[in-house]
């Protein structure tokens, strides 16, 4: 099972961002709080994780505290991927 380290909710950007792309940030959004997404292979990398996960016999409120995530998304995913595999028994019980 996964450890308990938490990750960081947030990142100081002049650790993160190389200078030149902090200074041009810095021009549009100085002493703003900013939300980047995370790059769209990402977010199926992550589900993958948390179907792997819960498969291995994890804990919602486990999960999402590992991987940094809210409890209710954590939840979404598990229940699209249950009703996933029940369409595909069900096909395969209709077509087999």
């Amino acid at each position: 099972m996964p450890s308990k380290r938490h990750k960081p909710r947030s990142y100081n950007a002049k650790t993160v961002l190389p200078a030149a792309l902090l200074k041009k940030v810095q021009e549009y959004a100085a002493g703003k709080t900013l939300y980047i997404p995370a790059r769209p292979n990402s977010r199926k990398d992550t589900q993958m994780r948390i179907i792997a996960m819960y498969n291995m016999g994890a804990r919602q409120c486990d999960i999402a505290r590992y991987l940094g995530l809210n409890v209710c998304y954590v939840g979404q995913v598990v229940r699209a991927e249950k009703k996933r595999v029940a369409q595909l028994l069900l096909q395969a019980g209709v077509e087999g």
